[in-house]
């Protein structure tokens, strides 16, 4: 069966409604980067946007039960049937009138921004394909694969390349901004294509990592600088303190010989009394 979606705020349980901008629900219906209801998503998180910096997902209603859900929510409810977030927030939707809504929303920002992952992307860029995303209607706008949640269990669902970083950023603080943010890593465009699944680990990897900021990799430097300090004067006291050990060992190693040496002649003296000495 088809798998409907709705893009959704965690932190205030809302969503808008894909129908009301004349779109299906399906994933695959509505992730492209022109498309109408994407775009009302994008200015909701940009600056001065309802949603901008809000825990945010685009939500599968065949997503795991609980998952993003309020403290304490059940995963089944008393039929067995999973408790999900895209089935509890069905009466928040944020807005009907999507050409009205449309106009009360801010400019869309450029940058789709992980603050939890410190990571932006700039969506003007052409992909690796050559693709100018903010000109071309039909291509994929990363936002709701890198965000969804649920994707392959349902008709509709996306099935292409990267399918390592589909659902990676779901559930994190998200923003699209006007300009990228000091510290934050700007990764490599990506560019989602439907047909064989493929995977690229690089790709994974720019986007699954938690990326440090400026200051933070300044300050792992700065304390990595200190335990090596740390680390050498510690090495040099047990340098210092073998040194002085084999010194001593030397000195009762000589002081043995010298005994040995003084007591020579007793001893051949005795083994001529006592050959079997």
């Amino acid at each position: 069966m088809g798998q409907y979606y709705h893009p959704i705020n965690i932190d205030t349980q809302e969503f808008i409604y894909s129908h009301d901008f004349g779109n299906g629900l399906k994933l695959m219906e509505h992730s492209y980067m022109q498309n109408n209801f994407v775009q009302a998503v994008v200015k909701l998180l940009s600056p001065k946007g309802q949603w901008h910096k809000s825990r945010f997902v685009w939500a599968g209603d065949y997503m795991d039960g609980a998952l993003f859900c309020p403290e304490g929510t059940p995963k089944k409810d008393k039929d067995n049937y999973d408790i999900t977030l895209y089935s509890i927030v069905e009466k928040n939707v944020v807005e009907e009138n999507s050409t009205a809504f449309l106009e009360t929303l801010p400019k869309a920002g450029s940058y789709l921004t992980n603050h939890t992952k410190k990571i932006c992307l700039n969506l003007k860029k052409e992909d690796a394909e050559g693709v100018k995303w903010d000109e071309e209607a039909w291509t994929i706008h990363p936002l709701p694969l890198l965000t969804c949640s649920g994707n392959g269990r349902g008709g509709g669902d996306y099935h292409g390349n990267h399918m390592g970083i589909v659902g990676c950023w779901a559930g994190d603080v998200i923003s699209v901004e006007y300009k990228k943010i000091d510290g934050y890593k700007l990764v490599a465009p990506v560019g989602f294509i439907e047909g064989d699944e493929e995977d690229d680990l690089p790709k994974q990897n720019e986007y699954n990592t938690i990326h440090k900021s400026e200051k933070e990799i300044e300050a792992e430097k700065e304390k990595a600088k200190k335990q090596a300090i740390k680390d050498a004067k510690k090495a040099k006291l047990q340098a210092e303190k073998d040194a002085k050990e084999a010194e001593k060992q030397a000195v009762i190693e000589t002081e043995k010989e010298k005994t040995v040496e003084a007591n020579r002649p007793t001893i051949n003296r005795m083994k001529e009394i006592y050959p079997t000495i």
